[in-house]
Formats: C-alpha cells, sequence, structure tokens
C-alpha cells in the first residue's frame, strides 16, 4: 500500500482540465445535445420532466424556427383582422337604413310627392330586407313595386351615401302625351301606353282624349286596353314626324277600335282604327291632307282605317 499510486491524489491532465472548464462555460440548452449525453425530460418543448429544471429542449435551429412560425402566424390574424374591418365598412357602406328620393329632372317633385315615394320605398324594404343591402338590392322588383303603388315612376336608380346607412334614389317620371277627363279625374297616358293620375309635364301641350265610348275606366288601367294607348302615343308622335299636331282624340260611341284625332289648323277629323300600324296611318293622313289641301276641297272627315285608300266626305 506504501508503494501503491494514489490515483485521486494526481493532478488533472491538462486537455482533461481545459475540457471540463470549456464545458461548464457552455450554456446548459447547448450541453443538452453533445455526444454521450441522456437526453431527459418529454417530447413537448414546453413541459418539463421531475428531473430537469427547464423544459427548453430547442436547439439554436429548432428556435428559429418556433419564431419564424410565430411571425407566420401574427401576420395571418393581423392580415385576418384587417380584412374583416375592410368588410365590416363596406357592409355598413352598402346598408339602407333612410333614403332621399329626387327626380331626374331637377324642380319636379314637391316635398309630398317626395314623401309618397319614400313611404313606397320603405313599404318595399320591410316586405324584402335583404334588399337593403345594395350589392343585393333587386331595382327591377323594387321598379315593379313602386309602379304598382305608383305609375309615374318610369325608371329608377339607386346610389350611395357613404358609410352613413343612407341611399339617394333618383326617379325618373314617365312624360305624359294625353290626357282624359274621368268622372271628373284627369288621367294621363305615355308614349308606352301606361295611364297614371300625376303628371310632371307641361300639361297645356298634352292631347286630349275625350272619351264617349260609354267604357267604364279603373283606376290607373287602360281605358280601353293597353295596346290602346299604346297606339295613342305612337301615333301623336308618328303626326310630329310628318309635320302634324293632335290637339285632340275622340272614342266614338260604343267602339273600342277606332279614334278620331284633330290636327292642328285642320278643320275636320281623322278616322284611325287601332288594328293598324299607327306610323302607316300617320303616312297616309299626311299625304291626304296635303292632297285635300292642294286640290281646295272643303271636306267633313278622313278615313284612313283601310290599308292603302284614304276616304274623305
Amino acid at each position: 500500500m506504501i508503494f501503491k499510486k494514489n490515483k485521486d491524489a494526481s493532478p488533472p491532465g491538462r486537455r482533461q482540465s481545459a475540457r471540463k472548464t470549456e464545458l461548464e462555460s457552455e450554456p446548459s440548452s447547448q450541453r443538452l445535445f453533445q455526444r454521450g449525453r441522456t437526453l431527459t425530460g418529454s417530447l413537448s418543448s414546453g413541459v418539463a420532466s421531475a428531473n430537469e429544471q427547464s423544459g427548453n429542449l430547442r436547439s439554436p435551429r429548432a428556435h428559429v424556427h418556433h419564431l419564424s412560425g410565430v411571425r407566420h402566424k401574427l401576420g395571418v390574424t393581423l392580415l385576418a383582422v384587417l380584412f374583416m374591418g375592410i368588410a365590416t365598412l363596406y357592409i355598413m357602406s352598402e346598408f339602407t337604413a333612410s333614403v332621399d328620393v329626387s327626380s331626374s329632372r331637377s324642380g319636379e317633385f314637391t316635398d309630398q310627392q317626395k314623401a309618397a315615394f319614400s313611404e313606397v320605398i320603405d313599404e318595399y324594404y320591410a316586405k324584402y330586407p335583404a334588399d337593403r343591402f345594395r350589392f343585393s338590392l333587386d331595382e327591377d322588383r323594387l321598379l315593379g313595386y313602386v309602379q304598382s303603388k305608383l305609375p309615374e315612376a318610369e325608371s329608377l336608380s339607386v346610389a350611395g351615401a357613404g358609410i352613413g346607412a343612407h341611399s339617394n334614389i333618383t326617379i325618373k317620371p314617365r312624360q305624359s302625351v294625353a290626357s282624359w277627363v274621368v268622372n271628373g279625374r284627369v288621367m294621363y297616358v305615355d308614349a308606352n301606353g301606361v295611364a297614371y293620375d300625376t303628371d310632371y309635364s307641361d300639361s297645356t301641350r298634352l292631347v286630349k282624349i275625350i272619351d264617349d265610348s260609354g267604357i267604364p275606366v279603373v283606376d290607373g288601367k287602360a281605358l280601353t286596353s293597353q295596346r290602346f294607348l299604346s297606339f295613342v302615343g305612337q301615333f301623336v308622335g308618328a303626326a310630329k314626324q310628318h309635320g302634324l299636331t293632335v290637339t285632340e282624340a275622340t272614342l266614338p260611341r260604343y267602339t273600342t277600335k277606332q279614334i278620331e284625332f284633330s290636327i292642328k289648323d285642320i278643320g275636320y277629323k281623322v278616322k284611325v282604327s287601332v288594328d293598324r300600324s299607327a306610323g302607316e296611318q300617320a303616312e297616309d293622313m299626311a299625304r291626304s291632307i296635303r292632297y285635300i289641301s292642294n286640290s281646295g276641297q272643303s271636306v267633313k272627315y278622313l278615313d284612313v282605317r283601310v290599308k292603302g285608300r284614304a276616304y274623305y266626305k
């Protein structure tokens, strides 16, 4: 025992001492992944086992990947929040809580008429709540509903007014070409043959229709038929193209197929039929009037109801 060498008392080698000092100076997170070491702890990087002080098992490379994933999630979250904010603003700007009605021609609607249109439009929105959003609004259905209540509206357009839940609705009123009186009530008709009782045009230039047919007129409906009213408007327009101004239209007794028109500066009436084209009869009328005027004859009436023939007496 005297001559036995004491290994514990011998000083450590230089290489071993330097390695031990180097290992002690390394961070604990890096020493976990050295050769010959046993990794302890759970598979989760955030859960510590019973015999370790920290559950951080990430290497520097894994830590970089983790931070990249966090940045990606934050970016996606911010984009989602931004998209939802823009979508919310868009929906708010497309929503209609109140309307402002105006005419396509300035100064045509009174406050009472605007209120009447606004009331009908509010009724429509109450019936179809989804149409309060302009991107889902069916303008044709809205126009049809308004025309069913107020037929004097020809067309309309809806425009937004910012994010104030407000919409501007511009209504184009019909242009009357003729009017008539039924039971003391004045009715109007446009070139398309639609009848209504509120006129927004110059009433002094309208063709007056005198109903001697004895057929009653129901509110807002055609005088005898939609075809008749359309014919009146087309004939008035065709006569203007030939330089003739229609001043009056009369329905003879017990007939719905014949109309007698009075022409300005012409002392006799012209008989036409709704079964023939309004343009053709207007052309025949113009040629016949010129012939009668050039011949100096005095007639009581002109009849152009038959195609290719003109009769006068």
